[in-house]
């Protein structure tokens, strides 16, 4: 991660953030008996940003992410880790259960620049004030 911050920053003057356009919560004991949610690994998606990859792909709020390229979501900090890690225009898997029970692959999400000239990051600046 550190080389796509470094790379990032010799290339435009500025981290360029991944982006895919999601919120995410942990999945807390308390979520999942609140949800009766029956996964033991996995992050809630809390809100799909218009206009962003995720919901060009059809991702949900409440879907449930399991995988990010292969490997097990344990937490919302290591999918975020996992996101940073990519550089803006590879692409990232996910495995992710919809509806509580279907499991659905959203192959190949482009990962974007999160931009303050970004409508949608503008509305994402505003929602984690």
């Amino acid at each position: 991660m550190a080389e796509n911050v470094r790379d990032s920053i010799i290339r435009s003057g500025k981290y360029e953030r991944p982006y895919i356009g999601i919120s995410v919560l942990d999945l807390s004991s308390e979520l999942k008996k609140e949800r009766r949610i029956s996964y033991s690994t996995g992050i809630l998606v809390q809100q799909v940003y218009p206009n962003s990859p995720a919901a060009k792909y059809g991702l949900k709020a409440n879907d449930i992410i399991l995988e990010i390229n292969g490997k097990p979501v344990t937490s919302a900090g290591s999918f975020i880790g996992e996101l940073a890690a990519k550089k803006i225009g590879e692409t990232v898997n996910l495995k992710v259960a919809s509806n509580g029970k279907r499991k659905k692959y959203f192959n190949e999400i482009r990962i974007i620049q999160l931009s303050t000239t970004n409508k949608t990051a503008k509305k994402i600046k505003k929602v984690k004030k």
